[in-house]
């Protein structure tokens, strides 16, 4: 019983004061990380390119918040959600007591010791590695390990429910904030050198930030950038021969190379934040007792600071204060003594103030940030290129189906490349495609005006394709194609967006064992074009005669252009059928054939016309052969259909707009028409002795035969 009343003791007694940094503190990190570009990474920027966040950071994502006997929809950005999490990891107060981690410690007893009887340890707080990387479900009261946010990551990218969406990626952003807010506390000198600070009278470094009148020194500390010392080396760091927490995160704190008598390594890279912190930073109650350094060696002799009378602020006293001029990092007050120099007693008592502890935020606030943008980063590192397949498209139909608003492509094909770098490889992994669209209430291949109210929103299409084992190359990309059967891209879908989802094997051998991750989430993403419609005619049922439209195809207009041009002409300007048409989509202009095509028409009669459609690129080649063509191959560049909201940011009204970009249609013989290819006669004009020939012809205006429909009924 005895025992049990020490442990009641010590829980209470050290909840709140084993916090780090307080909550504002953390919050403004965590928001300076996700607004900035530090370390080579932008969050705004990755949200908008890889996740189709359109507003970036300031993205606002709506999740329930169930109550006991109601619920509520709760909105914030994923900035405040982010910041959220890195102030919320310390609630309630026990998980802090996971927060510690003591890098001249083995990893398993590296954290905080809450209760030592019968001369061990009885009561642990695990090191913050370890509880970073428990596996999913086991934190205790609230579950934001790194394999927990993987999946709500994973899950949020996967789920074609939007609200199920939101909830994962709500959750996916909170634990990333409590993620960073462990990387953040490595940098208290508190939380690396075993010191609970439990003592709720006592002033220390984290009493210190949390002073009001010192909170806006922060915005100066996090901009000292050269202060910043992260390296990705870090990251690709193989797992300490515990094992106990593989992920390389867990180097991003500790790499194992501070063995406690080394301080001068603290200062190279790649060293963990904990280490740095550790070797050359006291904590109130460590000052020079329980670790080697910072050692006395490492000091100047004493200097002289005016300091504000604690008994009459109106003036100033001297005080004694060390500055450190080896042993690692130099340069920062350590400590101060509490006895003057002329009373200075044989062994001096020692203390911390605001003037030491002002020196030591200002370099180890930057490294928080640092670190933490680093390990958002790496959490976000898993990156694939996705380019058109080889037929030049993504999807294809050849007809328009019965109900295009729920009907459409039932198959898609995508190449994609490992393009994360570092050498990592996605050797064997599931994947997703998941389709973003807005589905459209009227037919998009007509003009029109937008109508706001008609607006939908999104909706996803998500496919498994089979196996759990692909690979995703680096050096050349791999053509995956996804059956949608079941789940059509509806004909009619406008604003159209694809992601390939991987989760998987993501990392890379190295010197003394394999770094990376078992169940990483990696994603690619492509903002393709619209089902674009090409349509095919052959229009040589008109003939272009010395600037002037002839009908051919009537008996009179066929008997009025030979009567022009006579029996001198080598060319037949009759209608006609036209036979093997090979038709190439490509990125590059690549020539269509009889070996190398994408899609054909046997015969196409005079006035018929086809239209098929497209998922491709926002721009793209058509290329046609045919041994019928006076020069056997035409290639021309068209674009892909857009329909699609974009929006930007006035900085001068501060708010965002929102404009809506629409496909225009040209009306010609009786259809819309967006990209076209005419198979027409040459223009014909007749030389000054009257002989027919095909150069420098005048054009015909194409209005003219405009309004006249394809119809191969039409009369003659």
């Amino acid at each position: 019983m005895k025992y049990v009343f020490m442990l009641l003791v010590v829980v209470f007694g050290t909840g709140m004061p084993c916090y780090a940094y307080n909550g504002d503190t953390h919050q403004k990190i965590t928001e300076y990380v996700a607004q900035g570009i530090i370390e080579e990474f932008e969050l705004d920027t990755y949200l908008k390119e890889h996740l189709d966040f359109r507003f970036g950071f300031q993205e606002i994502i709506t999740s329930p918040l169930i109550m006991p006997n109601f619920q509520i929809q709760v909105s914030k950005s994923i900035e405040g959600i982010l910041s959220e999490g890195a102030n919320g990891e310390d609630e309630p107060f026990w998980r802090c007591f996971h927060h510690f981690h003591d890098p001249l410690q083995p990893w398993n007893e590296a954290g905080l010791g809450l209760l030592e009887f019968l001369g061990g340890r009885r009561v642990n707080g695990e090191s913050s590695v370890m509880w970073a990387q428990k596996s999913a479900g086991q934190q205790t009261s609230g579950q934001y390990s790194w394999h927990d946010v993987r999946g709500y990551y994973h899950q949020a990218l996967v789920s074609t429910d939007p609200g199920t969406r939101n909830v994962h990626f709500w959750k996916a952003f909170e634990g990333l904030g409590r993620l960073m807010h462990l990387v953040q506390d490595s940098s208290v000198p508190e939380h690396v050198r075993s010191d609970s600070h439990i003592n709720p009278f006592s002033y220390n470094y984290e009493k210190y930030l949390r002073d009001k009148r010192y909170i806006t020194y922060i915005d100066s500390w996090l901009s000292s950038t050269d202060r910043y010392t992260y390296d990705d080396s870090l990251s690709q760091l193989p797992p300490g021969v515990s094992g106990l927490a593989p992920i390389p995160i867990a180097r991003m704190v500790d790499t194992d190379r501070y063995s406690g008598a080394n301080p001068e390594e603290t200062v190279n890279q790649p060293i963990g934040i904990a280490e740095y912190t550790n070797a050359n930073f006291f904590s109130k109650d460590t000052i020079f007792k329980g670790f080697e350094h910072p050692a006395r060696s490492s000091f100047s002799p004493p200097e002289y600071l005016d300091r504000p009378d604690p008994r009459d602020p109106a003036r100033a006293v001297k005080r004694e204060y060390l500055r450190k001029t080896g042993g690692g990092d130099t340069g920062s007050l350590l400590c101060m003594s509490l006895a003057g120099d002329a009373a200075a007693p044989a062994d001096p008592v020692y203390s911390l103030d605001d003037e030491v502890y002002r020196g030591y935020a200002a370099r180890l606030i930057p490294r928080a940030a640092s670190y933490s943008a680093g390990l958002l980063k790496y959490f976000f590192r898993g990156t694939i290129e996705l380019t058109v397949p080889e037929d030049g498209f993504y999807a294809f139909m050849d007809s328009q189906p019965a109900e295009p608003k729920t009907q459409g492509f039932t198959r898609l094909a995508v190449m994609a490349r490992n393009s994360s770098g570092q050498g990592e490889e996605m050797s064997g992994g599931e994947l997703h495609l998941v389709v973003k669209y807005r589905p459209s209430l009227t037919d998009p291949f007509r003009n029109f005006e937008p109508d706001w109210n008609s607006l939908q929103d999104f909706r996803y299409i998500e496919a498994h394709l089979a196996g759990d084992t692909h690979e995703i190359p680096s050096a050349s990309p791999r053509r995956f194609e996804f059956d949608l059967t079941g789940s059509p891209i509806p004909l009619w879908a406008t604003d159209v967006t694809v992601f390939l989802v991987y989760k998987g094997r993501l990392g890379a051998p190295r010197a003394g064992g394999y770094a990376g991750e078992e169940e990483a989430v990696c994603v690619g993403f492509k903002d393709i074009s619209e089902p674009t419609p090409v349509d095919v005619m052959n229009m040589t049922d008109f003939l272009c005669l010395n600037g002037r439209w002839y009908d051919v195809h009537t008996t009179q207009g066929l008997a009025e252009a030979q009567a022009v041009i006579g029996d001198r002409f080598w060319y037949g300007v009759e209608p006609r059928t036209m036979h093997g048409l090979y038709f190439r989509f490509s990125s590059d202009g690549q020539a269509a054939s009889p070996e190398n095509h994408s899609y054909m028409i046997d015969a196409l009669g005079q006035q018929e016309h086809r239209r098929i459609f497209l998922l491709t690129d926002h721009s793209f080649h058509l290329s046609c052969f045919s041994q019928e063509f006076s020069e056997p191959v035409s290639t021309a560049a068209y674009a892909g259909l857009g329909n699609y909201i974009e929006y930007d940011f006035n900085e001068e009204t501060q708010r965002w707009k929102r404009t809506w970009f629409h496909p225009g249609f040209r009306s010609f013989r009786g259809l819309d028409l967006f990209d076209s290819f005419i198979v027409r006669h040459l223009r014909v004009c007749t030389d000054e002795s009257g002989d027919p020939t095909t150069a420098d012809c005048p054009l015909c205006e194409e209005s003219l035969i405009g309004t006249v429909p394809f119809d191969s009924g039409r009369a003659r």
